[in-house]
C-alpha cells in the first residue's frame, strides 16, 4: 500500500565520470533494465509512490527515459548532494512528514530496509535515520562519529577524516530517511567549509545534532546493499549478483 506523507529523493544528477562513458551511469543496463529503474522499482515496492529524481548531467537522457514515471527536480550546477536534495525540496509537500534519501546507482537496497528506515524514523522525536555498516578499513564511506553516550553527532566523509575518525569501524552507506520539517530547516544551514568545497548531505547529520534533534542509525549486514555502481568494474559486479540471485 502506497503511503500519502512519504516522498523519496534519488539522487542521479552526478557525472559518473569513472564510468567513462557518454551514458550516464544511471542508465546502464543491469539484466535488461536500468540501474535506476531497479532503484526506483525497490521504492515503489516498499509503498513509495512518489519519487523526485534529482538530475544534472546529461539530465535530457535520465528525464527522457523515466519520463511519466517520477517526477524531477533539476540541478543545474554540481554543488554537492546537500545542495542536489535542496533543489528537490520545492516539490515535497507540505503534508508530507518524512523524506527518504538514496542513490540511483544502488540498485540492491532492500525492500525491508526501506520500510526499517522508514519505521524508524516515525517514532517520536526522530528527526532523522541513516543506514550503516560495520566495515574494515572501507575507502569510500564516510565515518559515523559518536558522543561518550554513543549518540550520532555527525558523519566526516573520508576526505575531511583525521587519521583517528580512519579506524572508525561504522560508516554511511548513503541511505537517509529524515523528518521533512527537519530537512527543510536544516539544509539551509550547511556551509561548503570541506575538502571537496561542497554542500554534503552527510552534513545534515552535524547540523542536526548539533541543533539538539535526535539521529538514529539502522544497521544493514548485506555488503550488497551498499554497493554503488561507479564504475564498470562494479557494473560487471552487480551482473553477477544478480546472475547469482537468479539461479
Amino acid at each position: 500500500m502506497e503511503e500519502r506523507y512519504l516522498v523519496a529523493i534519488v539522487l542521479a544528477g552526478g557525472k559518473g565520470t569513472r564510468m567513462k562513458s557518454d551514458l550516464p551511469k544511471v542508465l546502464h543496463d543491469l539484466s535488461g533494465r536500468s540501474v535506476i529503474r531497479h532503484a526506483v522499482a525497490n521504492l515503489r515496492e516498499a509503498g513509495i509512490g512518489d519519487v523526485i529524481v534529482v538530475v544534472g548531467h546529461r539530465r535530457d537522457q535520465v528525464t527522457e527515459h523515466l519520463d511519466g514515471e517520477v517526477r524531477f527536480a533539476v540541478q543545474e550546477h554540481q554543488l554537492g548532494t546537500g545542495h542536489a536534495v535542496q533543489q528537490a525540496l520545492s516539490l515535497v509537500g507540505e503534508t508530507s512528514e518524512s523524506v527518504f534519501v538514496c542513490y540511483g546507482d544502488m540498485p540492491f537496497l532492500s525492500t525491508s530496509t526501506i520500510r526499517r528506515l522508514i519505521d524508524t524514523r516515525s517514532h517520536l522525536g526522530v528527526a532523522g535515520v541513516i543506514l550503516t555498516m560495520i566495515a574494515d578499513n572501507p575507502p569510500d564511506y564516510g565515518r559515523v562519529i559518536r558522543d561518550e553516550n554513543g549518540r550520532v553527532k555527525k558523519v566526516v566523509e573520508v576526505k575531511d577524516c583525521t587519521a583517528e575518525e580512519l579506524k572508525i569501524r561504522e560508516v554511511n552507506v548513503g541511505v537517509y530517511c529524515f523528518d521533512a520539517g527537519a530537512l527543510r530547516w536544516s539544509l539551509p544551514r550547511l556551509d561548503d567549509d570541506n575538502v571537496q568545497g561542497e554542500y554534503q548531505l552527510t552534513d545534515v547529520v552535524r547540523v542536526l545534532a548539533g541543533g539538539g534533534r535526535r539521529v538514529e542509525t539502522m544497521r544493514t549486514d548485506s555488503l550488497e546493499e551498499a554497493h554503488g555502481i561507479n564504475d564498470r568494474a562494479d557494473l560487471e559486479r552487480a551482473q553477477r549478483l544478480k546472475d547469482i540471485r537468479s539461479l
